[in-house]
């Protein structure tokens, strides 16, 4: 017997749940339609995204133009024991470097390669 009420309860519980559920569409307008359709079109998406694409290689093939700079540091530290020829001995010597670079390169002419 609980089983049975149980069942109905659990299908009542779905049929009203199933009846708030389909109440709350709504009346759509014959704009509201045309609208939707031109948002949700996918070739209206595509265009826009080829558009977009379009604007950025423009945007990338003009600082082609530009001259590229390129810079780096660099440092070391060695330590450790050496043959010294002079003396015949080892001695225990220590040794930092550094260094900077920095070099730019434009292209004068590249037979109109750059031009979009």
């Amino acid at each position: 017997m609980r089983l049975r009420n149980l069942q109905v309860i659990i299908f009542a519980g779905l049929f009203l749940f199933n009846s708030f559920q389909l109440s709350g569409q709504e009346l759509w307008t014959l704009e509201k339609c045309i609208e939707h359709a031109t948002k949700e079109n996918l070739n209206v998406k595509q265009s826009l995204l080829q558009n977009y694409l379009a604007k950025r290689n423009f945007a990338i093939s003009k600082s082609k133009f530009f001259p590229i700079v390129n810079a780096s540091v660099n440092t070391g530290y060695n330590w450790g024991r050496n043959f010294d020829s002079n003396t015949f001995l080892f001695t225990n010597d220590r040794t930092s470097s550094s260094g900077v670079t920095i070099s730019s390169s434009i292209d004068i002419f590249n037979g109109f390669s750059k031009l979009n």
